[in-house]
């Protein structure tokens, strides 16, 4: 037996784990980022734990390494040519930095892709050829499984949480107007919040010293008018996405997850309203809409399938 080694790498926390060609946890481990240290400092954390790795599992070869990092990545190049969550991260070869001292097969991408791919060898989306994944956290990233591998381009692809919305609307982190994040994203849930909040909506989140998504997901269980209208209009956002990218790809199986999907009851009447109206060729009945099942784990063991998709 095999193992793979998977990273997921976000701006607080480092994950990697060790993982059978079966899909078998066999180790995990999990650590402070520590992105403000810089390049170097964050480059050397990867490399020791898979040093680590080596000494507490020698009876384990290793086939290779993936690693999941969010951002504008290169993978075929194995460049991070932007990361946000990782301070001075841009335009950094990270193949070949790590291949200075990693004598294993090492392979990177986006995040949110990985994602994708972990959900379609060990999660909701297994069994399934073709469908693209959600997501919603602070921002919203995106993964296409396409005939069971990801579609990957030159640079990083499916960035989903960037497709326009409202081309007058609010102007997204990214630099442009009425993308889908800014609808449907946990921060921009509660940037939301206060800008009607200041223009004089009344709601229960006035009372709230600082506001959190969770805040106003409990306030929309509890009635409360704005952050119900706030989740409607997440939905809606999410349902003219969807329905976009269905008529673009055919595809009739989407899978959501991230910390927003935890509200799933709060925004998924008015998604699913909109894709009946917004659909074109695919009939609603055929299409599936599916809450994630991996959590935490989805990124590491895409990582995982990444390595075992490349060798096999």
């Amino acid at each position: 037996m095999k193992g793979l080694i998977g990273f997921d790498i976000g701006g607080t926390n480092l994950r990697c784990g060790l993982i059978s060609e079966e899909g078998k946890i066999i180790a995990f481990y999990t650590q402070p980022t520590g992105a403000q240290r810089g390049v170097e400092k964050l480059i050397q954390e990867i490399i020791s734990q898979v040093k680590r790795i080596e000494k507490e599992h020698s009876e384990i070869p290793i086939a290779g390494i993936g690693i999941g990092i969010a951002g504008i990545l290169k993978p075929i190049q194995g460049i991070v040519c932007f990361s946000p969550n990782l301070p001075g991260w841009r335009q950094i070869p990270l193949l070949k930095m790590l291949r200075q001292s990693i004598p294993y097969p090492i392979f990177i991408e986006n995040d949110a892709n990985l994602i994708a791919l972990g959900e379609a060898w060990q999660g909701a989306g297994r069994g399934e050829k073709n469908f693209f994944l959600l997501t919603l956290g602070t921002g919203i990233g995106g993964g296409i499984i396409y005939q069971g591998h990801l579609w990957s381009g030159e640079t990083s692809a499916a960035e989903i949480g960037h497709i326009k919305i409202d081309p007058y609307g609010e102007r997204c982190l990214c630099g442009r107007r009425g993308c889908l994040e800014t609808f449907a994203s946990a921060s921009w849930l509660v940037r939301r919040a206060y800008k009607h909040m200041h223009l004089g909506m009344p709601s229960i989140l006035a009372k709230y010293p600082k506001i959190t998504a969770k805040d106003v997901f409990t306030a929309a269980q509890r009635g409360d008018i704005l952050a119900c209208y706030l989740f409607q209009l997440a939905g809606w956002a999410l349902g003219i996405g969807i329905a976009t990218l269905c008529n673009t790809l055919g595809f009739k199986t989407v899978i959501i997850g991230g910390g927003m999907s935890n509200a799933w009851e709060e925004f998924i009447g008015s998604l699913k309203g909109t894709l009946t109206k917004e659909l074109l060729a695919i009939d609603y009945s055929e299409v599936k809409i599916i809450k994630s099942s991996l959590g935490d784990m989805a990124g590491i063991y895409g990582a995982c399938y990444l390595v075992k998709q490349n060798l096999d």
